[in-house]
């Protein structure tokens, strides 16, 4: 797997093993020849991967995601060409205080993190609000805490408060092995310095010079104004849980407060799925070539049906069915097994 990869978060749901199909995908529409030439779009930007790999691969990039900690993640590592973090920043982040707010600690110990993350979580974030950064190397840092949050967590996922605790009080009999390995323990348990400097040289590793521009905006309404070659559409998969449930405690952390519990996307819930998929269409239809990801499982939409949705469009579209199963996780707390996931390239129909 390219090593850039190792800045960026494990993020729920994210697409770094399936970039080289993407792309060989695009490249039967649009030679590798001509991509320095082109701006490749990334609406649902999420933890960044696809839009690394585009910077990587010569795109001009353009990216957005509603959520503050994507954005974060893309200003930090994706639209950053040459600032890199230091040992300096590391001691920004370990400097000692006092009387700071302990958010963490109070709330998220023990089902998320264990205490002593928690209260390096506090300090590091109340020295990170009050330092006097630039903006690149503000959102570098955040993003370095975000890995450290979701390093220490399952698959990245935040949900699970059974285990956590049990790892926090030493509990480890009714645990499996393969969860102990998962969620890594050494996250856990060892000193926050030794695993920060190992973020460093992963976040370092994964920048380099190219174009890329990041946006916080709503994705139906950003991608209208926007002018590209290649339109990538990852939206939340219906049926599957939420990025605001999963990374809600994470979203409190970086905030500094307890922040209301939002609703899932629209994309996720069964009575405005397919209206949302209608309008993100429509948000494209300048733009030639879209490639859309999605899960072929059980209660979702068929190939068949986004077949003919997407021909609606006057678009021609040809599947890939990729090597690559897994479960879904969805809002009713249990697992959909052997979702399939599918690539759909899609252009426009000649006369």
């Amino acid at each position: 797997m390219w090593t850039g990869f190792s800045a960026l978060p494990n993020y729920l749901g994210g697409k770094r093993r399936l970039c080289p199909v993407i792309f060989r995908e695009i490249s039967k529409v649009h030679p590798t020849r001509t991509w320095h030439k082109l701006t490749f779009l990334d609406p649902f930007m999420g933890g960044g991967s696809v839009s690394l790999y585009a910077k990587a691969q010569g795109f001009r990039v353009l990216a957005n995601d509603m959520a503050h900690r994507s954005y974060l993640i893309g200003k930090g590592v994706v639209e950053n060409n040459d600032v890199k973090m230091t040992d300096q920043d590391l001691g920004l982040l370990f400097a000692p205080r006092n009387g700071h707010d302990r958010l963490a600690e109070q709330h998220f110990v023990p089902h998320v993190f264990t205490e002593m993350m928690a209260q390096f979580l506090d300090r590091a974030l109340a020295n990170l609000r009050e330092a006097d950064l630039d903006e690149t190397r503000q959102a570098m840092l955040y993003t370095s805490l975000i890995q450290y949050m979701v390093r220490a967590r399952p698959g990245g996922q935040f949900t699970n408060r059974i285990h956590m605790t049990r790892i926090s009080q030493g509990d480890f009999d009714p645990i499996s092995m393969g969860f102990l390995h998962n969620i890594s323990v050494r996250t856990a348990f060892i000193d926050p310095t030794v695993r920060m400097r190992h973020i460093k040289n992963c976040i370092n590793g994964g920048i380099f010079m190219g174009q890329a521009r990041i946006f916080q905006e709503d994705a139906l309404t950003w991608m209208p104004e926007q002018q590209a070659d290649v339109v990538y559409l990852d939206p939340p998969y219906f049926g599957s849980s939420s990025y605001e449930a999963n990374y809600w405690a994470l979203d409190c952390i970086l905030a500094g407060r307890l922040l209301p519990k939002s609703l899932a996307s629209p994309f996720n819930r069964r009575e405005t799925a397919l209206f949302s998929l209608i309008q993100m269409f429509e948000a494209a239809q300048h733009i030639p070539t879209w490639v859309f990801s999605f899960a072929d499982n059980p209660g979702g939409f068929s190939t068949s049906q986004l077949i003919q949705l997407i021909e609606d469009f006057d678009r021609q579209a040809s599947v890939v069915a990729l090597d690559h199963r897994w479960s879904v996780a969805t809002t009713e707390d249990h697992y959909i097994q052997g979702a399939k996931e599918l690539l759909m390239v899609c252009t426009e129909e000649r006369s």
